[in-house]
């Protein structure tokens, strides 16, 4: 399995984001989605569960206002430090699993 950190991490706004560490730097995977994707600025990755070592990561986030899980695949290679290669990997958001709700204590 791969060895690149994943998880969540606040923003400048105190909001939960989910982040991916690589070549000495942390990324919120939301700034990483392409422009073309179709769920391009209706998605907020809040939280990154794991990654394989095709780069897939599987994360949690919002659509439409509802919990979900999304599969999203690197069309640029995550262990690429270079900016350039991390906005092409556009970690193009393959769909979304099904609702999950999480409880509130």
């Amino acid at each position: 399995m791969s060895q690149i950190p994943i998880g969540y991490a606040f923003d400048a706004a105190s909001a939960l984001r989910a982040f991916v560490y690589t070549g000495g730097a942390m990324y919120n995977l939301n700034t990483l989605v392409s422009p073309t994707d179709p769920l391009y600025g209706a998605i907020t990755l809040i939280d990154a569960e794991g990654i394989n070592d095709s780069g897939q990561i599987l994360a949690n986030g919002t659509l439409d206002g509802n919990n979900r899980a999304f599969l999203l695949t690197p069309v640029a290679s995550v262990e690429a430090p270079e900016r350039a290669s991390l906005a092409l990997l556009a970690v193009g958001v393959v769909g979304a699993f099904g609702a999950r709700r999480r409880k509130s204590a």
